[in-house]
């Protein structure tokens, strides 16, 4: 009985997020949350400084930025329901080139979802002068697949199936001075999933939209750094979004974070973050980041634990 009072309320959660989940191409499957505590302890606001392992959801282009291999592992139980795990890397091959990839784990045996991403980034050098210079590219290509309906509780009319799908991101980040940065990505520009309903023997075919972003970063000073993104989901009826977020250095080692994220059309839907994060050098081949956001919510709060590695 408890189960199914859990899995009930998981439901509900999912139709108050998404009022219009019923209809066709809603951005339900496959929610982007918000992944890494640094990113999210800053609202969410991370497409033009994004510069480290992240880098694989947030903008791939900023892969390029990336001086030695960079790894980073993140956990959070979302709405205090729904657990996740994200792990992303990212390596570069050369002065132009580098590699990443990322997993993402969601959900239970009632509804679980997986996501694999491969990134490739590129940035031109050149010795002759060029802002060109300065602008940064990246892909990546995601595969997707999800398991529904095998929870041991289902009842006599549970239904149970899987899914299987790709995607493809595609980033931009220009560095127009040292102190502000540009970005632009557009996620899922192609993103077909396939649905088998394993208990009707049915398919059903329904893509994940694709989601516009642009954003700015200004680095006010070495400790303290203001961000702000725009997006957009391009359904029939566009969704728009604003975040915004801060970060203060302090002693070195000890950071700040503080944002906000606004839906344009539902203000019922506004959160709050906040951030810490502390830096620990081992030695000069080895660095730790140790995160902590917390996102504020009106249905519930929601931490979120990250560890980075530089090696």
């Amino acid at each position: 009985m408890k189960t199914r009072i859990k899995f009930l309320y998981y439901v509900l959660v999912l139709l108050i997020i998404f009022p219009n989940f019923c209809l066709s191409q809603v951005p339900a499957a496959y929610v982007d949350i918000g992944y890494g505590a640094r990113p999210m302890g800053m609202g969410g606001a991370y497409t033009a400084l994004t510069h480290d392992a992240h880098s694989v959801l947030w903008n791939p282009a900023g892969l390029t930025r990336l001086k030695n291999t960079n790894a980073t592992f993140m956990w959070t139980k979302q709405l205090n329901l729904i657990p996740y795990y994200f792990f992303a890397a990212g390596k570069p091959i050369s002065k132009s080139l580098t590699l990443g990839t990322a997993v993402i784990s969601s959900g239970n045996d009632v509804l679980r979802e997986t996501t694999a991403f491969i990134s490739i980034a590129y940035k031109r050098h050149s010795r002759a002068k060029s802002i060109f210079n300065n602008i940064s590219y990246g892909l990546n290509f995601k595969l997707r697949n999800s398991t529904f309906g095998y929870n041991q509780d289902g009842g006599e009319n549970q239904i149970q199936g899987h899914a299987y799908g790709f995607a493809m991101d595609f980033g931009v980040q220009w560095k127009i001075s040292p102190r502000f940065m540009s970005g632009f990505m557009i996620r899922d520009i192609v993103s077909p999933v396939s649905y088998f309903n394993e208990t009707l023997s049915d398919t059903y075919y329904e893509p994940v939209p694709t989601t516009m972003i642009l954003g700015v970063a200004y680095l006010a000073n070495k400790n303290f750094i203001l961000t702000a993104d725009w997006s957009r989901v391009l359904l029939e009826e566009n969704v728009s979004k604003i975040n915004a977020g801060m970060e203060y250095k302090i002693f070195r080692i000890f950071t700040l974070r503080a944002g906000f994220s606004q839906p344009l059309e539902a203000d019922l839907n506004k959160k709050y973050n906040l951030g810490l994060g502390l830096f620990v050098v081992k030695n000069k081949k080895i660095s730790l980041c140790f995160d902590f956001a917390y996102e504020i919510y009106f249905l519930a709060n929601t931490p979120k634990v990250s560890t980075t590695i530089w090696f």
